[in-house]
């Protein structure tokens, strides 16, 4: 057995595995980070990225012929450079493996699934691709997402005269020059090649085991990370390997993590690890809720960048319930983005995906989520856009993470 890691980071999971004549593909992430070494991109015209002085070349050799326009496209900002054009993203290594080999794609969650459309599309990818229902609900929902975010904004420079080997070694020190693998970075996909992709993932049960060309047996288990989220079993007739990606013990909505068959395993391949293991949710969470009732109490607005799934369903509830206790529960909730309204609306959907005390109420029947039960003037109102906000004081609003590209 051989097995290719092809993350860039140990959270961002991306692994190619050959056993028993059967080429198999464990996730494949997307490194987002990348996208700080570029500006903002603005809705409208903006004088404060505008009035950011340009980059200037400190290696006369290099300067001297070097056109203005690549020039241009660089600005620097307290002692860091961005590059001022259309964002480009970071694919998984693609040089160890040639992807048009691979027979199968096992996606394990939303979030480490979000390269698919670039493996088809610009790598030849032709293999099987599993995923739980609520994994291909809410994977087409970020990318759709992150497509709106990216191409909404006027049009930019979208050449990549910027990627040139002088110039970025004559970079000042940091995270823009530490990316030796600017040439790999590419543009992101549409929304043609979203529904393309998607379309090719076949959905999956808990439990369901699947047979892939008689040779190898995969079968999905809860991972309790989020809705869908899964960690797999994969059974030769001789080993059986467990891959263990973004999991989760603490009881939250998604059915709980699977563990016992998880334990008999010859091999344990673990992926989607933590960058903040000492990290305590309920002290981070009573830290957040009391940070923001001050904020409210003063008059403020509190704006919280989140993702449009996946933690999130249980902080609307965590902080609603506090918001009554504290007495604010007139304080209007914003959920921005353009899947929130139906982000919410699959939440409550799942069902049978959810932990058993949600999945109860199901059949009560009531809503397993407070936020479906508290929409109106004084609940969770979901926006596609922020237009409306000026009318407002003392709110809460949750802007999706891909925000930060617009001011």
């Amino acid at each position: 057995m051989e097995v290719f890691c092809l993350g860039n980071k140990p959270w961002q999971p991306c692994y190619v595995m050959r056993m028993n004549h059967t080429t198999i593909m464990l996730d494949c992430s997307l490194d987002l980070p990348v996208l700080l070494n570029f500006l903002p991109l603005p809705l409208v015209y903006s004088p404060k990225l505008s009035g950011l002085p340009r980059w200037q070349c400190k290696d006369p050799s290099i300067a001297v012929d070097l056109p203005e326009d690549i020039a241009r496209l660089f600005r620097e900002n307290v002692g860091h450079v961005f590059i001022e054009s259309l964002p480009l993203f970071r694919l998984p290594e693609t040089g160890l493996v040639d992807l048009s080999t691979v027979d199968a794609l096992l996606l394990s969650n939303c979030f480490s699934a979000l390269a698919l459309p670039f493996l088809i599309e610009k790598y030849g990818f032709s293999g099987k691709i599993f995923a739980t229902k609520p994994t291909v609900t809410f994977t087409k929902q970020l990318m759709e997402e992150l497509s709106h975010y990216i191409y909404r904004a006027p049009p930019t420079d979208h050449s990549a005269q910027w990627k040139n080997d002088s110039l970025w070694s004559s970079l000042p020190d940091g995270t823009l020059k530490e990316s030796s693998d600017f040439h790999n970075w590419k543009e992101l996909y549409t929304m043609e090649g979203i529904q393309k992709a998607i379309s090719r993932i076949q959905p999956i049960s808990y439990s369901e085991t699947i047979d892939l060309f008689h040779h190898v047996k995969v079968t999905a288990l809860s991972s309790g990370f989020c809705l869908g989220s899964c960690n797999w079993i994969i059974e030769t007739e001789y080993n059986k390997v467990a891959y263990i990606s973004s999991s989760s013990t603490f009881t939250t909505h998604p059915c709980p993590m699977e563990r016992a068959r998880l334990k008999s395993a010859d091999i344990l391949i673990m992926s989607g690890l933590t960058n903040a293991p000492s990290a305590n949710p309920d002290t981070m969470l009573a830290e957040l809720c009391t940070r923001m009732a001050q904020t409210l109490k003063n008059g403020g607005n509190v704006l919280i960048p989140c993702y449009p799934t996946g933690v999130l369903y249980d902080l609307l509830e965590c902080l609603k319930a506090y918001l009554d206790s504290a007495n604010l529960s007139n304080v209007p909730v914003y959920f921005i983005s353009p899947v929130a309204k139906s982000s919410l609306s699959f939440s409550n959907i799942f069902a049978e995906w959810l932990c058993d005390a949600k999945k109860t109420k199901v059949y009560l029947p009531e809503q397993p989520f407070p936020h479906a039960e508290v929409r109106g003037s004084y609940g969770v109102m979901a926006m596609r856009v922020p237009a409306q906000l000026k009318e407002y004081r003392k709110t809460i609003a949750w802007l999706c993470v891909a925000q930060r590209f617009s001011e």
